[in-house]
């Protein structure tokens, strides 16, 4: 099922300006100071709740499939606020279920996860966010 989901939509980044031309280098599963990164499940399952769409709506970004945007310091700031807080609300526990895509034939494509697996997840990006916001980087998100 991962293949899948990567071949769908792939893992989501959220990437330094400066180091954004070395972002295809890095391999699936690599770990690099200047990115951060959601694996493909956990991002389609976020797309599933509409959880980019809601902080879309909050902060005027375009975080969406396919789409790049560009987040100055003070809007990562506001951006890992939001996060934390949609986070805090949706997923304090138990387990998440979402039919994420559908296969050629019509079949779904689920992706069960417990909520603490995306929690910790989001609390990372909240950490990278914060930490880029403070030093005054820019990032380039890509989902």
């Amino acid at each position: 099922m991962t293949d899948e989901l990567t071949q769908i939509g792939g893992r989501a980044s959220f990437c330094e300006a400066a180091h954004y031309g070395e972002l295809a280098a890095t391999g699936e599963g690599s770990t690099v100071p200047w990115a951060y990164f959601l694996q493909p499940d956990l991002a389609a399952v976020l797309f599933a709740d509409r959880f980019w769409a809601e902080i879309n709506a909050r902060l005027g970004t375009l975080l969406d499939r396919a789409e790049e945007d560009e987040l100055d310091p003070q809007l990562s700031g506001k951006l890992a606020d939001e996060i934390e807080r949609l986070a805090r609300d949706r997923y304090r526990g138990g387990v998440v279920r979402r039919e994420v895509a559908w296969r050629s034939d019509g079949n779904p494509i689920m992706v069960t996860l417990p909520a603490a697996t995306l929690a910790e997840a989001l609390e990372g990006l909240v950490a990278f966010l914060r930490t880029a916001s403070r030093q005054g980087r820019a990032l380039i998100a890509s989902l």
